[in-house]
């Protein structure tokens, strides 16, 4: 099989990596032990996601990202069949993951607002969210378990099809104007 037929088979994993920059993912990837890593570009250390140098975001389907940090804004935007496992969003990477479908985060802690938006198909698993204020707005097909959210001020708002278990939340105005939702 060619190189490019290789690369096709699989979701783009993001394990243990590191970038920074203002720079959009153009889709370079390299395969390894039967997976594939994202290759970044060049020179480019510290935390996924600096806020203090912009955005470096991936537009994309099929990704995994485990054990990463991100910093800036807007990592995942546009997304189908996106996998995140032990990360960290910091609180500069705000608006992380919007207009996605077929989310699934299992032990993340996210400190940044604003996480989550028109979202379809979404599963949240052991899920710390440290700043939840407007947080899962118009989103849809949503299970969460074991989630803890604080500061969550109108969350879920337009939401529906809502399936949760185990949930602690802190903040006002939660669930308006939703459907289906089981608590």
């Amino acid at each position: 099989a060619s190189l490019i037929n290789e690369l096709l088979e699989g979701p783009e994993r993001l394990t243990d990596q590191t970038a920074e920059g203002q720079q959009p993912d153009h889709g370079q990837t390299k395969s390894h032990g039967g997976g594939h890593e994202q290759v970044l570009p060049e020179g480019i250390r510290g935390s996924l996601h600096d806020a203090d140098r912009g955005e470096f975001y991936f537009k994309r389907s099929d990704i995994e990202a485990v054990r990463c940090e991100f910093r800036g804004k807007y990592p995942f935007w546009h997304n189908d069949g996106l996998l995140v496992e032990h990360c960290l969003f910091r609180e500069g990477a705000r608006a992380a993951i919007w207009y996605s479908r077929n989310l699934r985060m299992k032990d993340p802690r996210v400190e940044a607002p604003k996480m989550f938006r028109d979202m379809d198909g979404m599963v949240l698993e052991n899920v710390v969210l440290t700043d939840a204020l407007e947080c899962c707005w118009h989103c849809r097909n949503a299970k969460l378990r074991g989630v803890q959210a604080e500061h969550g001020d109108y969350l879920f708002m337009h939401g529906e099809n809502i399936d949760v278990d185990g949930f602690r939340l802190n903040g006002n105005y939660s669930f308006q104007y939703c459907r289906n939702v089981v608590i």
